[in-house]
């Protein structure tokens, strides 16, 4: 059962590999994974936030893994699109 796990961390680690085949390659893969991860960081704070502040109102924001990827890709749209999900499951 621990070959899984193991097999996940190996298929990243080539992954890696990949993205930095030449050493001129380095410095915008690191420049946009850390750009990616704090996408990621901002995504789930701006989550939290909504969750809280508009469950006072009766409106609950989901704080997931989906969502969460879906804000750090989308931006903007993807707030929206999380906003109007929570209010149709909410309310209808």
């Amino acid at each position: 059962m621990m070959w899984k796990p193991l097999i996940g961390f190996v298929g990243v680690l080539f992954f890696f590999f990949l993205l930095m085949r030449t050493r001129k390659h380095w410095g915008k893969t690191i420049e946009w994974l850390s750009i990616f991860w704090f996408r990621i960081a901002f995504a789930f704070v701006l989550l939290f936030v909504l969750h809280y502040s508009l469950g006072f109102v009766g409106l609950f924001v989901p704080i997931n893994f989906f969502s969460g990827l879906l804000v750090t890709l989308l931006g903007v749209p993807g707030v929206a699109s999380v906003l109007a999900i929570s209010i149709y499951y909410n309310f209808f």
